[in-house]
């Protein structure tokens, strides 16, 4: 009995003295870095400056189709060009032999143009090159598409 009333007695002072039990709060958290002085938050980052413009032209896209590419002498081919509306665009359709035909036409608001044309009956048969030229702002777009005229 005596050493139950001593275990008693001295858990007692000892929660009255301060000691800590088991059960005790957990430690406080660390201090954030940055400031280790006063234990405050970090500075914020330096603000960047925002760069301008990039300098590298915007490209045009651009796409050119013909269709079909074997005609007949006679028979009807087109040109599907897709671009920004209102460039201008250039075909020059040049037969194996002869003078090169010229045709010129502006995009429409739809960003499409499509070019019909006849080949000639007296055509030479063979190849004939289609240049398409697209010019908006920027440098001009070029390319050129075969065609092949048949009997």
């Amino acid at each position: 009995m005596r050493r139950v009333l001593l275990a008693a007695a001295l858990l007692t002072a000892a929660s009255v003295i301060g000691v800590p039990a088991a059960h005790a709060d957990p430690p406080a958290p660390p201090t954030p870095p940055g400031c280790r002085s006063c234990g405050g938050p970090p500075v914020p980052p330096t603000p960047v400056p925002t760069l301008g413009q990039s300098a590298v032209p915007v490209e045009h896209v651009v796409s050119v189709e013909l269709a079909p590419v074997h005609v007949k002498r006679g028979g009807t081919t087109r040109a599907s060009i897709t671009a920004t509306s209102d460039d201008r665009v250039t075909l020059v359709v040049h037969y194996h032999r002869g003078k090169p035909v010229t045709y010129r036409a502006t995009i429409g608001a739809s960003g499409k143009l499509v070019k019909r044309w006849k080949v000639p009956r007296h055509a030479p048969l063979g190849k004939a090159a289609v240049k398409v030229t697209v010019d908006g702002t920027g440098d001009p777009y070029r390319t050129t598409v075969t065609l092949l005229v048949t009997r």
